[in-house]
């Protein structure tokens, strides 16, 4: 029988790109709406793990950027409320607040293939399933 090597590391690892399968299958999803992917955007705390933006860079097919704002997702909530909020002043208000999103560094593919070769394995694996997120 053949070993597998189950590794702390492997695991972790395994988990980040079942995830990146997972955050891959709402582009697809944003762009039916009408919403063009122009960037990949990381931020919060795993965006500062080197690793976890490689390992999207790979699964998306695209350059990851980090931004340079602590709290990334709340200034992205606090945004879409405004927005859905009406204020009359966004438009004006929203040039000020553009130096927090600024490129930091920016990831390209390595292992992207292989990583496209998992990608349709999971999604073949869970369309076998009672459903889920990747399920077609």
């Amino acid at each position: 029988m053949h070993e597998v090597d189950q590794t702390t590391e492997n695991m972790v690892r395994s988990v980040l790109e079942g995830v990146s399968y997972a955050m891959r299958e709402s582009l697809p999803i944003i762009e039916q709406l009408g919403v063009p992917v122009r960037q990949i955007r990381a931020s919060g705390g795993g965006s500062k793990s080197p690793l976890w933006r490689q390992i999207q860079a790979d699964v998306f097919g695209q350059k990851v950027a980090t931004i340079n704002a602590e709290e990334g997702p709340a200034y992205g909530v606090a945004l879409l409320a405004a927005v859905g909020a009406e204020m009359p002043r966004l438009h004006e208000i929203g040039p000020r607040l553009s130096p927090l999103v600024v490129l930091i560094q920016n990831y390209g593919g390595g292992a992207g293939s292989a990583l496209n070769v998992g990608y349709e394995l999971a999604r073949e694996v869970h369309s076998l399933g009672s459903g889920g997120c990747l399920q077609s």
